[in-house]
């Protein structure tokens, strides 16, 4: 990534708080994301919203730290800085505790 993508992010309403190193597949929803200081997305899908049938769920997601490959963060999660998520993994937090499931 670049400091370009970072510029793009907030172009595009994200928010980006720091340095961020971007290798991502994919990236939804901009407007509701935020990216802590010193994250590293390596492979990881980024998106706020989740659909299961007929219920749509969007909401906001704080990315921390070090997400590996094909993590998902679900909508809702705030990832911590200074921890890894993944690889494989889709992955939510919930009071400071993580919740990890296939």
């Amino acid at each position: 990534s670049t400091p370009c993508f970072s510029w793009w992010l907030r172009f595009m309403g994200a928010k980006v708080e720091g340095r961020l190193l971007f290798l991502g597949d994919a990236v939804y929803d901009m407007n509701y994301l935020t990216f802590r200081d010193r994250t590293i997305v390596d492979e990881a899908n980024i998106s706020a919203h989740q659909q299961v049938f007929s219920d749509l769920k969007l909401a906001t997601i704080t990315v921390g730290g070090v997400l590996h490959q094909q993590t998902s963060p679900l909508p809702g999660s705030e990832l911590e800085a200074g921890h890894e998520y993944g690889p494989w993994r889709v992955v939510t937090v919930k009071q400071g505790g993580v919740i990890e499931g296939v």
